[in-house]
């Protein structure tokens, strides 16, 4: 019997014995020989959050060849398939393809497992880093400052007005890095701060001078009372005008080609103040009014469709109507107070290419609570310049001031003197 030199040892690991085994049978089938297993560490980060493997250490069997008996040749002719050693050409072949088989295989294998590694390593140093970060949060952010009764109760307050869930979070925030502990358990103090905050979010537009003629424009979804404010804020620079005895002309265009008796509703009023209204289908038509009437009026106010914020194909149609040169509106958006804060931001985000710069909310009165308007406000880094409640139009609008939302709000205790002073000159309450 011929023997082969004696076998080197190798290693081979793996998160279990069955895996080591099923590894070597891959590459060798049942010719190998464990000769012992080892408990090994891999891995980890800076020494930590290793991982426990076993390792076999193994040789390869080598095969052994037998020599072959002599064979008397039979009378009958026939090729001998064995060569002078006595051994199998074909099956030496076999071996030596075999043997480069598993060689390529194990070259495979090892770069598999060296990728794996790598996987293996950046995945348990991931891990350790988000353990060491959430270690490094619990020390630094105490559980009680998270579930302090101050701020339970400024956050549902907060949910009970309809403010946004981002809107909240932002006051929660804030609340936790000005209040230490000490101050959070003094919850009056913490509450009057938080309604300071709120007034200190809603942005007021400022009145703008415009060279004559002041040209209004009113965009906004349908059915929020566009026609109505338009007819209201006309009636109110009107009356303030004439009461000054200020000479003020005034002309009214609609644009509305979808709302029945918008014509007539405006006419009505500009009967009532003996002012014409006409009407504009084109850009064109609107171009041509504008040009007949800008050196001869001191207003000009213009109502628009109201279309859905999603409605492109319209908004698009009116946007044009709207691009005369010259022009140079001040142009208010329009959205009803009842109206959820993440569709009123829908809406602004939509009408933006009108270049609004301000926001007329209507329907105050029917709305319980404002919340939702300072949230949607807030969000876009909006100004507000009206508000308007009841149908009267002589009196229903006004310039808005902080102290309408905070004197809305639900729940909170509201020190009336301390938000007027603070508050002062903000619009005119």
């Amino acid at each position: 019997m011929v023997i082969q030199n004696e076998p080197q040892t190798q290693k081979m690991e793996g998160k279990s014995r069955d895996e080591v085994r099923n590894k070597l049978h891959n590459l060798y089938g049942n010719d190998y020989e464990i000769i012992a297993w080892d408990p090994i560490l891999k891995g980890g980060f800076l020494g930590l959050f290793q991982t426990e493997l076993v390792q076999a250490t193994f040789y390869v069997k080598k095969r052994q060849i037998e020599p072959q008996e002599t064979v008397k040749p039979s009378y009958q002719s026939y090729s001998n398939p064995y060569n002078s050693q006595g051994v199998d050409p074909t099956y030496r072949q076999s071996e030596e393809e075999r043997l480069a088989s598993n060689q390529q295989a194990i070259i495979q294998s090892q770069n598999s497992v060296l990728m794996q590694n790598q996987i293996t390593m950046m995945q348990e140093m991931k891990n350790a880093m988000d353990a060491m970060k959430m270690q490094i949060n619990q020390v630094t952010s105490p559980t009680r400052v998270e579930t302090h009764e101050t701020i339970n109760r400024i956050e549902e307050l907060l949910e009970k007005n309809d403010f946004s869930l981002s809107y909240i979070k932002r006051i929660t925030e804030r609340i936790r890095s000005t209040f230490s502990l000490e101050h959070l358990d003094n919850y009056q103090t913490v509450e009057r701060i938080v309604v300071d905050w709120i007034g200190q979010s809603v942005n007021i537009a400022e009145e703008k001078v415009h060279r004559p003629p002041h040209v209004y424009i009113l965009v906004g979804p349908t059915g929020v009372g566009k026609t109505t404010t338009l007819i209201k804020l006309l009636t109110q620079k009107y009356i303030v005008n004439r009461t000054a005895d200020k000479r003020y002309v005034i002309k009214m265009i609609t644009t509305d080609t979808m709302k029945v008796g918008a014509k007539e509703q405006l006419e009505a009023w500009g009967e009532y103040l003996k002012l014409d209204v006409v009407k504009a289908e084109k850009n064109e038509d609107l171009r041509d009014l504008y040009e007949k009437y800008k050196d001869h009026c001191d207003g000009i106010f213009i109502d628009t469709s109201g279309y859905s914020p999603n409605d492109s194909k319209h908004l698009s149609r009116m946007k044009n109507i709207l691009e005369v040169p010259g022009l140079n509106p001040d142009i208010y958006l329009m959205m009803d107070a009842k109206t959820k804060a993440r569709d009123m931001i829908n809406i602004m985000q939509n009408y933006e290419p009108f270049g609004y710069g301000s926001v007329i909310i209507s329907k105050c009165d029917e709305a319980g609570v404002l919340g939702n308007v300072i949230s949607a406000l807030s969000e876009k880094h909006k100004t507000i310049s009206y508000i308007t409640t009841g149908q009267s139009a002589a009196r229903d609008i006004k310039r808005v001031n902080p102290l309408d939302f905070i004197m809305r709000l639900e729940g909170f205790n509201i020190d009336r003197d301390h938000i007027e002073e603070k508050f002062n000159g903000k619009g005119e309450f």
